[in-house]
């Protein structure tokens, strides 16, 4: 597995915030824990506002010794259960047509994605995975972002978009059709039906894990450094935004 010249999510972030941000465009890292950006997520994005919800972003979390680097989608809720519960209007978490899910879904099914993670390996990644989280929140009081997601499925993704699972966790069996899926193109058929949708919130990960530079030292290995994650990361720049590529920042 490659080593990455970073040992912190918050080091990667920020170092490929300012290499892709251009007189174009300007990216910005964002934690996803404010409060303890030392410990958290963190996102790279191009947006106007919190990033949280519609919008696509690249995506930097820690896992022991492994950085992982990629695309973070998030589907919010449904009309339905905003009808018994008001205040996820309030607070932004009902699917809108303009969240960049509704792309992302597309795109899978339509084999985008996998021609995209095609050309991160002839750039020369070395491994992909594909990690759906979710969480109903039928009865639950709404949703909360910082609660852990009960239901997850972790795939290894191959050149040509062939699926092997890597970790599996259910409390209610949510994603249980999902651990059926071959291949990129079939994962959104197997996620739960319409009616369910409507309460189950998902994060999709799409990710290079790395190992982090802090487990090798310095000594005769070669690092990936921001410029060549860069690289590795930008065929998944199409799905950085909202769907309508709304509210982003443009440099004047």
């Amino acid at each position: 597995m490659q080593v990455i010249r970073f040992a912190s999510a918050m080091a990667a972030a920020k170092s490929v915030a300012s290499i892709l941000t251009s007189e174009k465009k300007r990216y910005s890292p964002y934690p996803y824990n404010r409060f303890r950006p030392d410990e958290s997520l963190w996102w790279v994005a191009t947006a106007k506002e919190w990033p949280a919800y519609k919008h696509g972003k690249y995506v930097f979390f820690e896992d022991g010794d492994l950085l992982h680097c990629g695309l973070h989608v998030e589907k919010g809720l449904g009309l339905l259960a905003a009808q018994f519960e008001p205040g996820l209007h309030k607070r932004h978490q009902i699917l809108g047509n303009d969240w960049m899910w509704h792309r992302f879904m597309a795109d899978l099914k339509g084999g985008k994605l996998g021609e995209a993670l095609d050309e991160s390996y002839r750039i020369g990644c070395e491994s992909v995975r594909i990690r759906i989280d979710c969480i109903v929140v039928h009865g639950s009081g709404g949703y909360d972002p910082f609660a852990p997601k009960p239901d997850s499925t972790t795939f290894s993704v191959a050149p040509g978009s062939a699926l092997e699972v890597i970790s599996y966790k259910s409390t209610n069996a949510t994603l249980e059709r999902l651990r059926g899926a071959e291949t990129l193109r079939s994962v959104p058929e197997c996620l739960p039906d319409a009616n369910t949708l409507e309460w189950v919130w998902i994060d999709a990960y799409v990710t290079m894990p790395f190992v982090k530079m802090g487990e090798y030292g310095t000594g005769g290995v070669e690092f990936l450094d921001g410029y060549g994650l860069g690289r590795l990361l930008e065929p998944l720049e199409q799905w950085i935004g909202t769907s309508d590529g709304s509210n982003t920042v443009m440099e004047s």
